[in-house]
């Protein structure tokens, strides 16, 4: 054991001499690090670190106050909300400006959601914007049109027909979505019914703007597959314009990021950091020593071996660095739900039966005490305990493994007789191999079946997870707002986020039936029900413990942000950063 820390101890070092060497630039007034960056394109981004980028380069007609969580205004000085609760009139303020000067006005706003409506561009959070009226109905029109363009016979007849439904595709936008604008400053939006968390999906960044002029030429019509799409190469620094707090001044591929301040931007005054410097750095145990040796500022959501050992230490008072936050998230296992695999063969958990006694064959209390050793919550449900104001926790599958057995004697596999090899998808590189070793072994003790494990870089990982190649998999959801449908949205049909491929039509009539009812107290008990079947009868997820991240860092030299204070780091559950308002002392 000796040998291998100091071999881990050894290629951290090499790894911080590689990251950190005489090449590196001047330091810049805040420095972290990043594991892996798939897009600065915030209509596209889906992963934790990408996401927070965008809320440093752009801001919506709302924002998020990062310490209590509440909506304030953004670009939108204030909006009205109409009697029936279904148009919101947004007010912009003039003083607003992207990275270039340009003021920031509807049109922005209107070219940004337009272009996210456009298949081609479509993100897996396109969904969002489903509840304008007229939403669904226009991206029906751009997949009809698609379909319509390849049935034609030749190239010439595909690229012309293309071509004329780009031209038409703007216009039918501002036909079929309620979404108008009055003049440079003034927008409304209306719905198709009354929805509780509309404005916080306005102050997140799938409702982003977009300088108007400048990326509509980026859009162009695909000679290969005849489909609306955007130029990747928008985002580069030369041609980004931001109207957030900061603007992208450097990318040098796998190796940093460089944020600078827009001097524009409407608060600039209370921009803290002038620089963001992220370093991209893989090995878990390379980040933790260039925070040791003073190259980063903090090590964010710090996952290395000897985690434990450091939060430990932090609870004995011998280190006032380390930081554990328990955040608005849960840490579970997802099933492939369809009927057969990606391959074709046969899915070998498709019978619910076979997913449920999975799930009770696991000792969630054994796992965080024994291997993670981090002081989760375990848990049975999906949505954290005690989370949203007027919402009560169900319980899922409780560890039964007797029960378990049973249930899967009832699937045709007694003992784990004749059932297929199971297969465990995780990402490397980030403690989840000693997790799904420990409920491998789990459900080889008490189901006596054959489990394999498939450790894959996190890209690989990503895109398996996301086009269904797989059998189990390691997951891990953090709410977007402060709603329920934030966590069971994912598991309707027509759902980017459903991994699972579940297609329950009683499970997405349930959800149907909570956005039609008006009622608070009625509409959460529906979302309860559709929690508790989708846990204990579709069995679509293992839920297996609430999310706590470990920060490293002095708070005498970052400061920690309060309500009060509005400046700093926030330790809220959301765990959403506004880089702008963190304080560091040199």
């Amino acid at each position: 054991m000796r040998t291998k820390l100091a071999l881990l101890i050894l290629l951290a070092v090499f790894g911080v001499v590689w990251v950190f060497g005489e090449s590196a630039p001047e330091r810049a007034d805040l420095t972290l690090h990043f594991p892996a960056l798939e897009t600065l394109d915030g209509q596209r981004a889906t992963a934790s670190f990408d996401v927070r980028v965008s809320y440093a380069l752009f801001e919506g007609l709302l924002a998020f106050n990062p310490y209590t969580f509440e909506v304030i205004p953004g670009v939108a000085e204030s909006y009205t909300v109409s009697p029936d609760n279904l148009t919101y009139t947004f007010t912009l303020r003039k003083n607003a400006r992207w990275s270039n000067g340009d003021p920031v006005t509807t049109a922005d706003f209107l070219e940004a959601w337009y272009q996210a409506h456009l298949p081609g561009v479509a993100m897996k959070y396109q969904e969002f914007f489903y509840h304008i009226k007229g939403s669904k109905k226009f991206i029906e029109w751009c997949n009809r049109t698609t379909k319509a363009i390849n049935e034609l016979e030749s190239h010439e007849e595909k690229w012309q027909a293309a071509n004329e439904r780009y031209d038409q595709s703007r216009e039918k936008f501002a036909e079929i979505v309620a979404v108008e604008a009055d003049g440079p400053y003034k927008m409304s939006v209306t719905l198709e019914r009354p929805l509780p968390y509309f404005v916080h999906l306005v102050a997140s960044w799938p409702y982003f703007p977009l300088h108007a002029r400048a990326i509509r030429k980026e859009l162009n019509v695909s000679p290969d597959n005849y489909m609306i799409l955007r130029n990747w190469t928008w985002t580069r620094p030369d041609t980004m314009i931001t109207n957030g707090p900061y603007k992208l001044a450097k990318w040098r591929f796998k190796r940093d990021v460089l944020l600078t301040k827009n001097a524009y931007f409407w608060k600039a005054d209370l921009v803290g950091p002038q620089t963001i410097r992220f370093v991209h750095i893989t090995q878990n145990n390379t980040a933790y020593y260039a925070y040791e040796q003073g190259q980063l500022d903090i090590c964010y959501e710090t996952v290395v071996e000897f985690r434990p050992e450091l939060v430990e230490k932090a609870r004995e008072g011998k280190r006032k660095d380390v930081h554990e936050i328990s955040s608005f998230g849960t840490y579970f296992y997802g099933f492939n739900c369809r009927p057969k695999l990606a391959d074709g063969s046969p899915n070998p958990v498709a019978d619910p039966r076979i997913r449920k006694a999975l799930a009770m064959s696991v000792d969630r209390k054994e796992l965080v005490e024994n291997v993670t050793r981090m002081y989760q919550r375990p848990t049975t449900c999906f949505i954290p305990h005690q989370s949203i104001h007027g919402y009560e926790n169900v319980e899922g599958l409780k560890y039964d493994p007797q029960a378990a057995r049973q249930v899967l004697a009832e699937a045709g596999y007694p003992d784990g007789k004749g059932l297929p090899v199971i297969e465990i998808f995780y990402n490397t590189g980030q403690g989840h191999e000693l997790q799904a070793q420990a409920i491998a072994a789990m459900w080889e003790k008490h189901l006596g079946i054959s489990v394999s494990l498939k450790g894959q870089e996190w890209k690989v990982f990503q895109e398996t997870r996301n086009s269904g190649k797989f059998v189990v998999c390691r997951h891990g959801w953090f709410g977007d707002y402060v709603d329920p449908t934030t966590f069971l949205d994912m598991f309707k049909q027509d759902s980017g986020m459903n991994d699972f491929g579940l297609k329950d039509p009683k499970y997405d009539a349930l959800m149907e039936k909570a956005a039609a009812t008006y009622d608070p107290a009625q509409r959460m008990a529906i979302l309860q029900e559709a929690e508790r079947y989708v846990l204990n009868e579709v069995v679509a997820i293992l839920p297996l413990y609430e999310y706590k991240v470990v920060h490293l860092f002095d708070p005498e030299k970052l400061k920690i942000g309060t309500p009060e204070s509005q400046t700093g780091m926030s330790f809220h559950p959301r765990n959403l950063q506004m880089f702008y308002l963190w304080r560091v002392k040199r």
